[in-house]
């Protein structure tokens, strides 16, 4: 429930804001563009259902892929926590299977071959993943190991972090990095 919470409320930035440009300038040009998330499919704790928080989470950042293909379910793949990993809204949603399982599903079930993938993650073991379901659907792609956010990750503040968790379990309700330090503030300056 509390990772839950987290999630839902924790503020999200666009660390890049240059790809919605280069989305919706690829879209433009006729490219499919997907999203490919190692996510559920299903709930999680307070969220109902994660990939429809994760498509309004992007879109309010600008972020819509293409949607070409309707939702569909992949139920030839395991099942985790009773769900399946699926597409919704143009994410592919790997309900914690290989990313290149559910993308190799979704290809197969839509009859595609293109004739290249361009694939970004920061995770070697997905990048492997979906090289090898390229390679055994003689799809040529360029695979890139994303390391954008390694620049946040020096950054925890342990401190802050205890007193955002301790917040959230008595109050349940997320507080900011931005807001932390003011809420302290407030609560010690009352005391």
């Amino acid at each position: 429930m509390i990772y839950s919470l987290v999630w839902q409320q924790a503020p999200r930035i666009l660390i890049e804001p240059q790809v919605v440009r280069i989305i919706d300038n690829l879209k433009q040009q006729g490219v499919l563009v997907i999203g490919l998330t190692s996510m559920e499919s299903g709930g999680y704790g307070v969220i109902s259902s994660m990939p429809f928080w994760r498509a309004d989470m992007l879109k309010d950042m600008g972020i819509v892929f293409s949607q070409q293909y309707p939702n569909q379910v992949y139920k030839q793949l395991p099942a985790y926590r009773d769900n399946y990993p699926i597409l919704f809204e143009g994410i592919l949603c790997c309900n914690q299977q290989p990313k290149g399982a559910v993308l190799a599903a979704f290809l197969d079930d839509n009859n595609l071959r293109p004739g290249h993938i361009i694939f970004f993650d920061d995770s070697m073991r997905n990048l492997q993943s979906v090289g090898k379901t390229c390679v055994e659907h003689n799809i040529p792609c360029t695979l890139f190991k994303y390391r954008g956010g390694e620049r946040f990750s020096n950054t925890l503040d342990t401190s802050s972090v205890i007193k955002q968790v301790k917040i959230l379990i008595n109050e349940h309700r997320w507080v900011s990095d931005q807001n932390i330090l003011l809420f302290v503030r407030e609560v010690y300056s009352m005391s």
